[in-house]
């Protein structure tokens, strides 16, 4: 899988998670830092972690779930590649 295709993802599925909120994600960039943006609250990021352990097929231990890790677009596509490519 590309990292354009991994982004493509994440992005819609925060785009539904912001949804739900009624907020819209079409302006934010790759490298913004989800949490501050304040388009989803703590359950749409839980739910957004939880999601993205079964879309890439991946199990992250607690010390993964981090902001260098899953804060942004961009660090989440870039976590999947380092975790499926070694």
């Amino acid at each position: 899988m590309e990292k354009s295709e991994i982004k493509t993802k994440i992005r819609g599925k925060l785009a539904e998670l912001a949804g739900e909120l009624g907020n819209d994600v079409s302006q934010i960039r790759d490298d913004d830092i989800i949490p501050a943006t304040g388009l989803v609250d703590s359950a749409g990021i839980l739910g957004l972690v939880v999601w993205y352990e079964k879309a890439f097929d991946m199990s992250l231990r607690q010390e993964e779930i981090n902001i260098d890790n899953l804060g942004s677009i961009e660090s989440m596509a870039d976590y999947v590649l380092k975790r499926k490519n070694g």
